[in-house]
């Protein structure tokens, strides 16, 4: 008899072992120290009220695990739901089998085909990156970019402290400089598939340490602030609608909110147009690769899906931040 099993769950059919096992096997692969209450959170909020799981079950204990969260987007017009996938792992000593992965996806992906939801996205690690484009069958959309505003630069270059005093101010005056500059250019490109922001969308994505900021009706900006490797970084999660001058005043917000304690200012996904005081990171420097990958099971042709132009994407739209 086969000891494994690959079973569908959603969010609310995991019991307290199951979600003890989950947590315990979860943080460690990546290392992590997640609690239950974190990924009860993330699961459960989203625009159904619940995810769906594939588990890899060994004597019907949880060892592996892949989820899709469904999100609402505006797709060509047309509001459709998009599943994230993220948080796949097998504990190393359950790695009999290299299909394990793609069939605790597949079972994901049926359920969700069945109910009418055809369209999926992910951001793998490296690690992870070929296995979904050779066995899983996704396909390339494009690569995130970093841009980043080094407001301290020792901590980008490791040297050269004496010149923070002066990097910080010269950055802040720049970002003033930009808003004027923009004051009569404030246009931002349409894009063909996008987040459906509302509040149902806000309440779901983002817990109260995010700081969400809404500047009248039509602007509004989404921050955290994190320590790594002694760098404080402000990332800038959201910006929408996306024009220079929106994220010229975001980025002084987040500057005077911060009161000088940040570091650099990051902004991960794609600028079509970026303020001439946020640069992107060159790929040699970037921190790591962000993939951008998509599956589709639509019946009609995906002529705007896997084309990284037609998105309007940031971190908002992951997990990883």
């Amino acid at each position: 008899m086969n000891r494994y099993q690959i079973v569908l769950k959603r969010t609310d059919e995991l019991n307290s072992i199951e979600w003890e096992e989950y947590t315990l096997g979860f943080n460690k692969v990546f290392r992590k120290s997640f609690t239950q209450s974190y990924f009860k959170d993330k699961y459960f909020s989203s625009s159904f009220g619940y995810s769906y799981h594939g588990t890899l079950l060994f004597d019907s204990k949880i060892v592996g695990m892949f989820t899709v969260i469904p999100r609402q987007y505006i797709y060509s017009g047309q509001e459709v739901t998009i599943g994230l996938g993220c948080d796949a792992f097998i504990l190393k000593e359950h790695r009999k089998d290299e299909f394990f992965l793609k069939e605790m996806a597949d079972v994901v992906m049926a359920k969700y085909v069945s109910i009418g939801i055809n369209h999926f996205i992910s951001i793998p690690n490296q690690t992870a990156y070929p296995y979904w484009i050779y066995y899983g069958g996704w396909k390339d959309i494009g690569k995130l970019n970093y841009y980043v505003i080094p407001l301290r630069i020792s901590k980008l270059v490791g040297k050269f402290e004496f010149l923070d005093f002066i990097s910080f101010f010269l950055f802040k005056m720049l970002v003033t400089v930009s808003i004027l500059f923009n004051l009569l250019s404030n246009k931002s490109i349409d894009k063909s598939i996008y987040l459906k922001r509302n509040k149902d969308y806000i309440r779901q994505r983002y817990p109260s340490d995010y700081m969400i900021r809404e500047l009248g009706d039509k602007f509004s900006f989404v921050y955290r602030v994190y320590k790594e490797d002694n760098i404080r970084t402000a990332y800038l999660i959201d910006c929408f609608p996306q024009t220079p001058r929106n994220i010229a005043i975001a980025v002084k917000q987040i500057i005077e909110e911060t009161k000088g304690e940040i570091d650099i200012v990051l902004f991960v996904g794609k600028i079509n147009n970026p303020p001439f005081f946020f640069p992107k990171v060159p790929k040699k420097k970037e921190p790591r690769e962000q993939p951008f990958i998509g599956l589709s099971f639509s019946e009609i042709p995906d002529n705007v899906f896997f084309i990284f132009d037609s998105w309007d994407i940031s971190l908002a739209n992951f997990d990883n931040r």
